[in-house]
């Protein structure tokens, strides 16, 4: 074992910092807590809140022995447990909850930094602190237990017959928009519930039509949105560089639009349901300091009310259930704030492309391009969410070679061939293989691509 129980003591009690260590991990080295973070080896953080009595801790030790079969460096927290280490078991009243809730988020932000999955159960109503796990942990899960209120006191009599109780004494700031809402009554809730916890923290959530883990390697192969379409937006939008000025790349992907929107935007908060796709994402914008990557989708993105000044979804809006995303964008954007959609399209008249549609439908007579090349405006007025639909687009010319071009259909997602079966790969690999004999002699391609963007304003 390597750990440096002193470094840790800073952060914690020294008797809770043992009672990490007893936990079993195998390898941990802590390092000066401002430097702590290495995101692309950074654990999970599943933070299970309500009050009293609603059955936090007994889920947790539930969903931390089932994680624990999966990686030995996952720890549990407690909030009793801990409260009683630090000795603070006395002591209710509202200055020192939020203390003592403030040591649980910053030590398990420390841990999860080292690779460490952390499962906390804790009431620490506060949405400081909820907003600080989430601004600090790209894989944050933040779950809410509910009871009912004679069941709870049925759990916990002693702590209900107390002063200065959460939910009774004290104004509870519940999660205002937790990834989960669990009801926690009946003996049967129980299972339901930690395989709904198991199912999100394990991106199970998220549809297998739309799991890019097979196709993320391969994105950087394609052409990215055209520079002039993304300055025409910024300039239309007015996007700002003041610090104060946050944006929202939803289904970021591994950064594409992000990367461009960095050098033009205050903060952008890059939100991605995929791992596979949140690690090369995490990757290419290490060196972007206003850049911050969360777990999160188009329907439930887990930001909070009217934070956003701009909403980005570039070529995953077709991913989402679209009326959700847009309820979910309107949610999260400021009075005045945008919401934009776009894609690259290529250009299907020139001779090259042409030839390669020809090619897919040789092997997929009914092959379609999807959501992706339709107008979007009604779908965004049909919400009722959104002013008036602005579009515009501009073209960009690509030499590229023809083995980049075939490396880029790698990347794309859709129900003619899954690669994540060998059935899948087998049909791509034919059509890639019809395409270097056929296109071999115009090689390198010279190809179009055409950014379309809608932009409406937040009503």
């Amino acid at each position: 074992m390597n750990l440096d129980l002193e470094a840790l003591k800073e952060v914690v009690s020294p008797v809770l910092a043992i009672i990490i260590v007893s936990q079993g991990l195998i390898r941990v080295i802590f390092k000066n807590p401002g430097v702590y973070k290495n995101y692309m080896d950074e654990g999970k953080l599943i933070w299970i809140t309500g009050l009293g009595g609603s059955g936090k801790t007994t889920i947790a030790e539930k969903v931390f022995d089932a994680l624990r079969k999966e990686s030995l460096h996952t720890i549990h927290l407690d909030g009793d447990a801990m409260r009683s280490i630090l000795g603070e078991e006395k002591v209710h009243d509202l200055a020192s909850r939020k203390r003592t809730a403030g040591i649980y988020s910053k030590l398990a932000n420390m841990l999860v930094g080292q690779g460490i999955n952390v499962v906390v159960s804790t009431i620490s109503l506060f949405h400081e602190i909820h907003e600080f796990n989430g601004q600090n942990n790209t894989k944050y899960f933040e779950i809410l237990v509910n009871a009912d209120t004679e069941k709870r006191k049925e759990r916990k009599p002693e702590l209900y017959s107390k002063n200065e109780i959460v939910g009774v004494h004290h104004e509870p700031e519940f999660p205002k928009n937790p990834n989960l809402v669990l009801t926690n009554n009946e003996p049967g809730d129980l299972e339901k519930n930690i395989i709904k916890i198991l199912d999100l923290v394990n991106d199970k959530t998220t549809s297998k039509k739309w799991d890019y883990t097979a196709q993320a390697k391969f994105y950087h192969k394609r052409p990215n949105y055209s520079p002039e379409a993304i300055q025409k937006m910024c300039d239309f939008i007015g996007v700002q560089k003041s610090p104060d000025y946050m944006a929202a790349d939803i289904g970021a992907g591994t950064g594409n639009l992000t990367m461009m929107l960095a050098d033009k935007i205050g903060k952008i908060i890059a939100v991605e349901p995929n791992e596979e796709m949140r690690k090369f994402g995490i990757g290419n914008t290490l060196k972007m300091p206003n850049v911050q990557w969360i777990v999160g989708a188009g329907e439930k993105t887990s930001l909070p009310d009217n934070s956003i000044d701009l909403v980005t979804f570039g070529s995953s809006f077709n991913t989402t259930d679209r009326q959700l995303a847009l309820k979910e964008s309107a949610r999260i954007l400021k009075h005045g704030g945008y919401f934009v959609c776009m894609w690259n399209n290529r250009d299907l008249t020139i001779p090259t492309q042409k030839k390669s549609e020809e090619i897919i439908r040789r092997y997929f007579p009914d092959y379609s391009h999807g959501v992706r090349r339709q107008q979007q405006a009604d779908v965004i007025i049909e919400s009722g969410l959104f002013n008036d639909v602005h579009y515009l687009e501009a073209p960009q010319n690509v030499m590229m070679p023809l083995e980049n071009y075939c490396e880029a259909w790698k990347s794309v997602k859709n129900e003619y061939w899954d690669l994540s079966k060998n059935i899948g790969q087998e049909a791509l690999n034919k059509i890639l293989k019809d395409m270097k004999d056929e296109l071999g002699k115009n090689d390198p391609l010279e190809l179009t691509y055409y950014t379309k963007i809608w932009i409406a304003q937040k009503q």
